[in-house]
């Protein structure tokens, strides 16, 4: 853990877990394109995907699949924009490794007006912070049978 890691030092993201192993995680971010938005991450801080041992990558992809899966069942997605940034040159603002799952509806656009293929180099402005209260609500949610 990284004191000056918002992803090791914000306890709140404890309370947005969807899934967790003994290496990775997978957790509602809190400045979501579309609802259901989710990070998956090593529990270790480390920033590059070359620094992720073999056991964390299996972990990760299972992690992927895992909210895959919920976020169909649970929201109807039918697609997905799957990413991460490596590094600060590639547009990655938090030091600790991590890869975007977005869910994708038909339409979705048109809610959201935003089109996370066209972001991979910049910082979206339009996507506010969400409520701590209404995350954790979300992935209550989310998690339920």
């Amino acid at each position: 853990m990284k004191v000056d890691c918002a992803f090791c030092t914000n306890v709140a993201n404890k309370g947005r877990i969807l899934f967790q192993t003994e290496v990775a995680w997978a957790f509602l971010t809190n400045q979501p394109i579309f609802d259901g938005h989710t990070l998956i991450a090593p529990q270790r801080c480390v920033q590059y995907f070359s620094e992720t041992t073999m056991l964390e990558r299996v972990q990760m992809m299972g992690l992927m699949d895992k909210v895959q899966e919920l976020l169909k069942r649970k929201l109807g997605a039918q697609g997905f924009n799957v990413a991460w940034n490596d590094g600060p040159v590639a547009g990655q603002t938090v030091p600790h490794l991590h890869m975007h799952c977005v869910p994708r509806v038909p339409g979705d656009l048109a809610k959201g007006g935003h089109d996370p293929r066209l972001s991979t180099y910049r910082v979206i402005p339009e996507r506010p912070i969400q409520s701590e209260d209404k995350l954790q609500e979300f992935a209550g949610f989310l998690r339920a049978k």
